[in-house]
């Protein structure tokens, strides 16, 4: 389901903000050199969609073709990753280590175009266990990813990601 709200830009013009609250799974994102083969209709929520769905596979090639060759992608602990190559490499370690046994559920997604080829994106995120999980595996928990989308003439990829744990503030019981 998307919704559209109106928000007040920062000169006072109007933007459009879409949440999308409820998606189908994506499906696998078809390869060529390393860059997204562009789809038709694909959009940042698809590029937000793929994400989570490399994340389930623990497939950091595919997670890292979903960014520019020159993105940035800081991870939960503000380790920062640069270019796909650097990505990858971050991911794959991750995935074989502190995610092994871990799921990404996507809760909200909220995207907020910024003109015709660039949208920055909003994903609350749940992260779960599951059975093959390690003593190393991260315990569940929650963060909202900062994601900025640009056009490029392949569709859209990643430029730049933030990933942000949730966490309670000090002398809070809940975040």
């Amino acid at each position: 389901m998307i919704a559209e709200e109106a928000h007040s830009g920062a000169g006072g013009g109007d933007r459009r903000l879409r949440r999308l609250t409820e998606a189908p799974p994506c499906s696998t994102v078809p390869m060529s050199g390393g860059r997204l083969v562009e789809e038709i209709g694909m959009t940042p929520q698809d590029l937000v969609h793929r994400l989570a769905d490399a994340f389930n596979d623990k497939d950091a090639d595919a997670f890292a073709a979903l960014f520019t060759e020159d993105a940035e992608f800081v991870n939960v602990f503000g380790a920062r990753m640069r270019g796909r190559a650097g990505i990858a490499e971050g991911h794959r370690r991750v995935f074989a280590t502190t995610l092994v046994g871990s799921t990404l559920a996507l809760e909200e997604l909220d995207v907020l175009p910024l003109g015709d080829d660039v949208a920055v994106c909003h994903a609350r995120w749940r992260r779960g266990r599951t059975a093959d999980a390690t003593p190393a595996t991260l315990p569940p928990g929650e963060g909202v990813f900062t994601l900025v989308g640009r056009r490029d003439g392949d569709g859209w990829l990643l430029a730049a990601a933030t990933n942000v744990a949730i966490t309670a503030p000090p002398g809070s019981l809940h975040p």
